[in-house]
């Protein structure tokens, strides 16, 4: 993965933080120290992709700080690594129960280290944005390899969030292809068009962002350089009728979209269903 996976990291103990840095950063992810101060704030940007959280003090503003957490963003993934006393210890109980949230207390020597390296790959794995790439691949998985790797070109402009409509002229030179041979490719192998494509991508991002509560459905779209008029078109473009759209659930917008995806890569109708259903159920514990 080109783009990485942003890890917050609020662990008192250096070498702890430094244990658990360098494990983030030798997956693929960037380990950003944080402020208890900064959490909130890292959280609504969207600056972090994840939290590990020592819980400290062990006092009512910690619990405070995760339940604001899980209400900004229900999906983010936390991991209570926390010092094993009293307060800390029952702090992470009450939460550790909770769908998308681990605790663990902080050891030393070897188990740690065993440890640590364990829970950051899941950690990393369980981070929604991931998640939603896999998905992509497997709905566009029988596309030829260059068309795949336009596919990753996509979701790194995508996530890089650039204020400006994505052009797919630039995505296929960002994969190192040309877009005339890109273009005979898709049509040979029988799939949508690369700017439809882009626009399929773009579509599940978007309603991914909303489900997951990562932002609000138009701000998102803005953030990709997209207003309310620009992401109107795609929608009928991709979907065709799309009058009921806004009185259906986030949840519900995501999952059309998804399939759409997979029907224009070749999947046939149950199969693009099965997946998309089974991510969702793995998706919310």
């Amino acid at each position: 993965m080109r783009v990485p996976v942003n890890i917050g990291c609020i662990l008192g103990n250096p070498a702890t933080l430094k244990r658990v840095a360098t494990a983030v950063e030798t997956h693929g992810g960037r380990a950003i120290a944080l402020a208890q101060s900064e959490i909130v704030g890292a959280v609504t940007d969207g600056t972090i992709h994840a939290l590990i959280y020592d819980l400290e003090p062990g006092d009512s503003l910690a619990a405070e700080t995760v339940r604001t957490v899980r209400r900004l963003r229900p999906h983010l993934p936390i991991w209570l690594h926390y010092p094993l006393r009293p307060t800390t210890a029952a702090l992470a109980a009450e939460f550790a129960w909770l769908p998308g949230i681990l605790g663990t207390p902080q050891l030393s020597g070897e188990i740690e280290q065993t440890e640590v390296r364990s829970y950051v790959v899941a950690l990393l794995s369980a981070v929604p944005r991931v998640r939603l790439e896999r998905l992509v691949r497997t709905l566009v998985g029988s596309a030829p390899p260059a068309v795949l790797l336009f596919v990753e070109a996509s979701l790194d402009r995508l996530t890089r969030a650039g204020f400006r409509p994505l052009k797919v002229e630039e995505i296929a030179a960002d994969a190192g292809l040309g877009l005339r041979w890109l273009e005979h490719l898709c049509q040979a192998s029988s799939l949508a068009h690369p700017k439809r494509l882009l626009h399929h991508l773009t579509l599940v991002w978007v309603t991914f962002m909303t489900w997951s509560g990562a932002a609000l459905l138009t701000p998102s779209g803005r953030q990709l350089g997209w207003n309310s008029k620009d992401l109107a078109r795609i929608r009928k473009q991709v979907l065709g009728t799309t009058e009921r759209w806004h009185h259906l659930w986030p949840l519900d917008q995501f999952v059309l979209a998804a399939i759409a995806l997979g029907r224009a890569c070749n999947l046939s109708a149950p199969a693009a269903r099965d997946t998309v259903e089974t991510f969702v159920l793995e998706s919310v514990g």
